[in-house]
Formats: structure tokens, sequence, C-alpha cells
């Protein structure tokens, strides 16, 4: 709980640290989740314009996940084992054959990685917005 002290008319609220940080690494986490979703949405959002959808198996593999190294990390993408074909290009294949020409990569990742980084700030202020400083 915090401590108040009279200085001269004026009140001086003394806060714990740990308190601050608790707080400070609760808000983390839910900025770091707020943007990983909207990558998640403008990376389904650059998918379905690119390829509409054949299988759904591209679409399905959209999604989301904490980082095994660091907990306050989320990782966002698409998890098909061909996702990376269609992001990069890849060199045609016919009937088991290489015909040496190129098909282009569309880039429906990194487009939407660009969104989201010019959008992050935004995401945070308004989650942090939501949010009072309540410690105790």
């Amino acid at each position: 709980m915090a401590q108040r002290r009279q200085y001269q008319g004026v009140t001086d609220v003394k806060l714990p640290i740990a308190d601050i940080m608790l707080v400070v690494d609760e808000w983390t986490g839910e900025i770091v989740d707020a943007i990983a979703s909207a990558a998640v949405q403008e990376i389904r959002k650059n998918a379905a314009s690119s390829f509409g959808t054949k299988t759904g198996n591209l679409k399905r593999s959209i999604r989301r996940k904490r980082s095994k190294y660091d907990n306050k990390a989320a990782i966002a993408g698409a998890f098909a084992p061909h996702a990376h074909l269609l992001e990069n290009g890849h060199l045609k294949v016919l009937w088991g054959k290489r015909t040496g020409e190129h098909v282009p990569g569309t880039y429906f990742v990194a487009r939407a990685q660009a969104a989201v980084e010019a959008r992050a700030q935004e995401i945070a202020q308004g989650v942090i917005a939501g949010k009072s400083l309540v410690i105790g």
C-alpha cells in the first residue's frame, strides 16, 4: 500500500518500485497480445486477397503463439509447410521436373509486418488508454 507523507502542503506518494514493475509487466503482455492479434488479422487479410482459398491449409495455419524463449514475446505468422514458398517465391516444377521458371513471391507476411509496425504505437496507446495505474 502507498505511504503518504506531507511536505509543506504537498502530498508525496511513495510507491514501491516492485509493484510498479508488476503493473508495467502486465501492460507489456497485453500490448504484445494486441499487436500479435493485429498482425494475425493483417496476415489473414493479405493471404485471402493474394490466394483466396483452395484447401484452406494456409488460412488455418495463420496464428499467433508464445515464444518458447521469452514469455513476453509472441510470434505471428503462417505455419503451413508451404507458406515460405508462397512468401518468397520458388522454382516452377511440373511433373517432378524443374522448368527453370521462377514463381515470384507474394510477401503477404512481410506486407503485414510493415503495416503492423506502422500501427504499433497506436495499438500500444490504445491498450494503455484503457488502463489506469492501480497499485496494491
